[in-house]
């Protein structure tokens, strides 16, 4: 049985007249390449006598080849399946858990999830592991019995914030989405059914005491979606029978509009709704405090006023001047009126980044902490984290904009043994995720200069091994940077924002035959990598000793030079090996006095083991990339822009693994040359 989203590859293979790159079938279909691979191999299965008609080929894609009739016979015998597997995403399938948790009394069954969602045991472990996190910021416990079953530890009252807190998730994902509604296999609409739901917007039309009191639909909107969940539960069976809450005296209008609004509610829906839920839903209306008459108009000149305070105080605590004409307040103030409005009902909002800015911002969190005074102070209710957590964003970048924060860039060296492709992978990866940190320099560890970085203004030397300097701060961290190493460059890049910015003692100013010095090592560089370019396309390495061997011989003129460059290439293996994130791809590179020029190649080996990291991967193409020890900024820098475009092009890392000729040579040279137009106009 195909799944649905197989079919709709199937369907998007044979609508075309060429090839479909993996590329853009994984980009259609937002799935990895490698699962797109997976696909295209079960569905050649399925198609069975026809499977023929569909030819994959490296570095193409996948086709369909038959002539029309086939084509036709194809779609038609596809038209007739009567029935389609679905294939869920995972935010799909946390969504359907928690939704089946947070609406039953009783344990469930793993093996329920497995059923109802056809995925593994496994599979519904790690999405079981994100509804717990989930559950968790939102104050509930997830119970895990061995026997029993899984359910949530929870009242009716944190099950009902929790569920109006899931609709506002899904409406997102939705919205994310282009609108897309979840599938009904995941039996979603039981949450938020659209035809109740606009039943219940309509009945609001006729309850009289609502005349004049909603002017904005963020209000209106609020009070139906807990109107629905109050009836979605009585029908459910767990209405709240007694009442939970008391209203403080004095409020009546709260009570009455409560009352006014169940009874609308009950005579629409011809049901019978306990008292308890009068109290609940009288309650979220005492907390509404925007309820009282205000509209659009009187909300934004309230965020208005919140907004120039907060400005106000923002300045007292930095000594930051912002400016006044640079559009932030304006921007605060568009986003505080819907913060107000769910603060006023009584709403929280998801914040996906609350952590990171709490971890990387702690500053900017406790002046959005003190800020937040303000709205406390103007609606008598807390601010939650996760608001904060926007409102110290919305600071920051007004702080950013007046010069007083995170204003300055930090210069920086990045180095590794070779100075080559792992250094180059280390500061494309430095420059993406730390915009303030200025990537002075890609150098060799056995090429540093101490007394010249200090000349250079240099700040922190960022190191894929161990370094000790008494004047610039060192990070170690590995060519692709994880969670812990960014951590330990953000604290260095603290400590150095912190200082005073280094000025240089002299200006230098590039003549003219310095400029075409730097432009011959280019071109040399290049024409050395084009006649130097070698590839193996069926390789029968089982080693890396052997690869390491071959290569060694191919690139050297003497014995004394082949091991020189054996003897290289081990030691700097030994400081740890490059892989692509996929284990395909492998590349062996270092600076070497066993050659004497640049050397580029591709060796594909389907029968090489290599272990790596404690496991035994199979990678199918191996890059050498070799350069003289003596190798001039200019020559690394070139051989950079071929590690640069393996990183950010699949298509040229794809035409690489194919090892032919013409192609790798062509798409080698296109490369170059767009490098050597850079840095002729630079």
């Amino acid at each position: 049985m195909l799944t649905t989203r197989q079919y709709e590859i199937l369907a998007f293979v044979l609508q075309g007249t060429g090839f479909v790159t993996m590329a853009s079938i994984a980009s259609r279909f937002r799935l990895s390449t490698r699962t797109v691979q997976r696909e295209l191999d079960t569905i050649a299965g399925y198609l069975e006598r026809d499977k023929v008609l569909i030819e994959k080929k490296t570095g193409y894609g996948v086709r369909f080849c038959g002539d029309e009739e086939a084509r036709l016979r194809l779609f038609s015998s596809m038209r007739g399946l009567n029935r389609l597997r679905p294939v869920f995403s995972q935010n799909e399938r946390v969504f359907a858990v928690l939704l089946a948790l947070l609406t039953s009394n009783e344990p469930r069954k793993i093996y329920t999830f497995t059923r109802d969602l056809g995925a593994t045991e496994t599979t519904v472990g790690q999405d079981l592991n994100l509804c717990e996190k989930w559950l968790e910021d939102n104050g509930i416990e997830l119970v895990r019995r061995p026997g029993v079953g899984v359910y949530v530890h929870a009242d009716e009252w944190q099950r009902r914030q929790a569920m109006v807190r899931l609709y506002y998730n899904i409406q997102d994902e939705n919205t994310a989405n282009c609108g897309e509604r979840l599938p009904n296999a995941l039996d979603v609409r039981r949450l938020f059914d659209p035809d109740k739901i606009a039943q219940i917007d309509a009945l609001l039309d006729h309850v009289s005491m609502l005349d004049g009191l909603i002017q904005n639909d963020r209000s209106r909107g609020a009070i139906v979606v807990h109107l629905y969940m109050i009836l979605l539960r009585v029908c459910q069976g767990a209405g709240i029978v007694r009442e939970s809450a008391a209203i403080p005296e004095g409020d009546n209008v709260a009570q009455r509009l409560a009352d006014a609004l169940i009874c609308a509610l009950e005579e629409r829906f011809m049901l019978h709704i306990p008292e308890g839920e009068r109290a609940y839903l009288a309650t979220l209306m005492h907390t509404a405090k925007g309820l009282g008459g205000i509209s659009d108009e009187e909300a934004e000149a309230r965020a208005q006023r919140i907004a120039e305070r907060m400005i106000r105080m923002a300045e007292a605590r930095t000594g930051a001047m912002i400016d006044p004409g640079g559009g932030f307040t304006d921007a605060l103030k568009k986003h505080l009126v819907p913060t107000l409005a769910r603060l006023s009902m009584g709403m929280e909002i998801r914040n996906p980044i609350l952590e990171d800015v709490k971890l990387h911002y702690q500053e900017l969190y406790q002046l959005a902490k003190e800020c937040g005074a303000a709205i406390e102070e103007e609606l008598g209710v807390p601010v939650p984290d996760q608001e904060l957590g926007y409102l110290a964003v919305h600071l920051g970048v007004a702080l950013e904009d007046s010069r007083s924060y995170y204003s300055r860039r930090c210069r920086a060296v990045v180095c590794c043994p070779s100075g080559m492709v792992t250094a180059q992978l280390l500061a494309l990866r430095v420059n993406r995720e730390f915009p303030d940190i200025e990537t002075a320099d890609v150098v060799s560890t056995s090429n540093l200069d101490f007394d010249q970085f200090e000349q250079n203004n240099i700040e922190m030397i960022i190191s894929t091994v161990p370094l000790t300097c008494k004047t610039i701060p060192c990070v170690q961290v590995s060519p692709f940077l994880t969670d812990a190493e960014k951590d330990a460059v953000w604290q260095v890049l603290k400590h150095c924002k912190s200082e005073p910015h280094p000025q240089p003692d002299h200006a230098s100013l590039a003549d003219l035959a310095t400029t075409l010095a730097r432009t011959r090592s280019v071109i040399d560089a290049i024409l050395q990598m084009l006649s130097n370019l070698f590839l193996e396309a069926d390789a029968a390495y089982e080693s890396m000793d052997q690869v390491i061997d071959s290569v060694s011989m191919r690139t050297s003129a003497s014995e004394t030079q082949i091991d020189i460059v054996r003897n290289d290439l081990i030691e700097r293996e030994h400081f740890g090996s490059t892989i692509t994130a996929d284990a395909r791809t492998m590349l062996l590179h270092c600076r070497t006095h066993g050659v004497d020029h640049v050397w580029f190649g591709v060796i594909r080996s389907q029968s090489l083991r290599y272990a790596y990291l404690g496991e035994e991967i199979k990678p199918d193409t191996i890059l050498v990339m070799l350069a003289p020890k003596s190798a001039s900024k200019q020559t690394l820098g070139t051989l950079g822009s071929l590690s640069r475009e393996i990183v950010e092009s699949e298509a040229f890392l794809e035409t690489l693994r194919t090892a032919d000729h013409r192609r790798c040579y062509a798409a080698i040279e296109r490369v170059l040359n767009n490098y050597y137009n850079e840095i002729s106009r630079q």
